[in-house]
């Protein structure tokens, strides 16, 4: 929910439960490293800084949960708007908003839509 404080709690948490699983729960512990990976990014971002926006779009391409995409895809928008790429974000805002009005990233996505518009 774009809280940066609680974000970082919430990467230090993750990396403790990894290091706690690692030699008892192997396949618990390659899904935290996503996990981890993708709190990374979110946090960055929330933080300003140069984001990994391949991965986030690798991230799109692969998600099989429709919200998780939805959600990676505003992402993908948000830091879009931040570098000046404003037809791009819109873009990307239009679709979330229009295909997914029902989730959390669909909503959003209309509102920054309106606030830009």
């Amino acid at each position: 929910m774009e809280d940066a404080k609680n974000a970082k709690e919430q990467l230090e948490s993750l990396k403790e439960l990894q290091n706690a699983a690692a030699g008892r729960v192997p396949a618990l512990v390659s899904g935290l490293g996503d996990c981890i990976c993708l709190a990374k990014v979110w946090l960055e971002f929330l933080q300003g800084k140069v984001c990994d926006e391949d991965y986030i779009i690798e991230e799109i391409n692969l998600a099989k949960n429709g919200i998780h995409k939805s959600e990676m895809q505003l992402l993908l928008a948000k830091m879009e708007l931040k570098r000046g790429e404003t037809k791009k974000a819109e873009e990307l805002l239009r679709k979330l908003a229009e295909y997914r009005p029902d989730l959390y990233s669909g909503r959003e996505a209309a509102k920054i839509l309106r606030e830009i518009s």
